[in-house]
Parts: C-alpha cells; sequence; structure tokens
C-alpha cells in the first residue's frame, strides 16, 4: 500500500513525465495481477479428504500417506518432503508417477496440484 502511495505522490509531483507514469502504472499492475487466494501447502494434514476436479475424484488418506483417483484401481504411496513442504511425490512402490507442489485455498476449500513433470496443474474442490 505504501508503494501505491509513493507513486500517487510521484505522480503529483511530475506530471509531465510519461516514463514515470508508465513504470508507476506497470509495478501497481503487477502487484495487483500476483494477489492470488491460493497459498503453498503448509503441512500435509491440509489435503486430507476427498477432492474432486472436472475430470476425477482424488481420496487422499494422509494417516495411512495414500491417495486413490477414481480413474484407476491403484492405491498410491503419497509422500513429502520435510524441507520443502509443499511437493508430493506420489507412487506406487518403485513406479513413480508425479512429482508436484499443492496449494490450497485459504480457507481449505479447494487446491492446485502443479504437476511438475507432467506441467499440469489441476484445480480440485473439496467435497467433504
Amino acid at each position: 500500500m505504501k508503494l501505491v502511495l509513493e507513486f500517487t505522490r510521484l505522480f503529483k509531483t511530475n506530471q509531465n513525465s510519461e516514463m514515470n507514469k508508465l513504470i508507476a502504472f506497470l509495478i501497481v499492475s503487477t502487484l495487483i495481477s500476483c494477489n492470488s487466494p491460493y497459498r503453498e501447502m503448509k503441512s500435509i494434514d491440509e489435503i486430507d479428504g476427498v477432492w474432486k476436479s472436472n475430470l476425477e475424484t482424488l481420496t487422499i488418506n494422509v494417516e495411512e500417506m495414500l491417495i486413490k483417483s477414481d480413474l484407476d484401481s491403484f492405491q498410491k504411496i503419497l509422500t513429502h518432503r520435510h524441507y520443502d513442504k509443499s511437493k508430493i511425490t506420489v507412487s506406487l512402490g518403485s513406479v513413480f508417477f508425479y512429482d508436484a507442489q499443492v496449494f490450497i485455498k485459504e480457507d481449505g476449500s479447494a487446491i492446485k496440484i502443479d504437476k511438475e513433470n507432467a506441467e499440469i496443474v489441476v484445480e480440485f474442490k473439496k467435497i467433504e
């Protein structure tokens, strides 16, 4: 907010400078566009439950560290990194499926899973 006030003051003192106006506009628009309702997952417990997207339904059990999709019959192993709490790995024994970064809405009603090796981002809504 202090940046916006500073740019407003800059406009008033130097109204003839088109470059200052352009720079201020770009910085303010960048600040506004970076406002996302999602944040990085802080704990694996935040994603426990049933999640539904347009394509599939995921059942995530963090007690047993399992993840199941309605698209296949396999219960996959869910692991996460203690040093990077927002990252998960989904595998089936020695068979690797994907690494992903998980983002969650502040109210916990939705998650985004950004699959790194597939470059796919899927949004899921909590249904349970």
